[in-house]
């Protein structure tokens, strides 16, 4: 699923991948998710694949929330901070476990879809939107390939820990299984120059 280095390695540890992400502004970035793009209400059901160490719940309003992530050390992270607010498990997202009523409002894949090969992600992608409500929706945001790019974001995009980083279509092409399938270009979410794709999939 990752390429692996010592850089890689650190960010497995929490602290240190929090950190990381606080120096490219991901705070920022995650008060733009919340309120420009998840349009998130309280009461909301709300199903996180990927969530690492659940720091979107401390930006989302009183939500039932249940976030998955494969690091144990990410959710026991998250369970630490934030068990009260939501249901942390450990577990590959990639084989759905257990979670109880299949009827959330949303469901999030922030920075997922780029460690998965195509198979992988669409099976994830299916599954996801079969646990939605009808008219839920699925919001992923990843690294982007675009031509042009800016180098600095092209570089990133190519050095990320995912292997399977994509085009707009190559990521609209995971999704056939939703009725309704968006895809952008966000080029502004970050303190450098970075280019996401933001995908937004419509349960039918």
């Amino acid at each position: 699923m990752e390429r692996r280095s010592f850089f890689r390695w650190a960010l497995d540890r929490p602290a240190t991948y929090e950190g990381f992400q606080r120096l490219l502004g991901a705070d920022a970035t995650r008060n733009h998710i919340v309120k420009e793009i998840l349009k998130a209400k309280p009461g909301d059901r709300i199903l996180d694949l990927g969530c690492g160490t659940g720091t979107l719940l401390e930006h989302l309003p009183p939500v039932e929330y249940v976030g998955i992530d494969c690091s144990e050390a990410y959710i026991c992270d998250a369970e630490r901070r934030l068990g009260a607010r939501g249901t942390f498990i450990a577990a590959d997202v990639r084989n759905f476990p257990a979670i109880g009523k299949q009827d959330f409002d949303l469901a999030i894949a922030i920075g997922l879809l780029h460690h998965l090969d195509d198979a992988e992600a669409r099976t994830l992608v299916r599954n996801a939107i079969r646990h939605l409500k009808p008219g839920g929706r699925f919001v992923a945001l990843d690294p982007l390939i675009e031509s042009p790019q800016h180098p600095i974001a092209r570089l990133l995009a190519l050095a990320d820990r995912g292997r399977f980083v994509r085009t707009l279509d190559g990521y609209e092409a995971l999704a056939a299984a939703a009725f309704n399938v968006k895809t952008q270009a966000k080029r502004n979410l970050l303190r450098i120059p970075y280019s996401h794709s933001l995908l937004v999939a419509t349960a039918a």
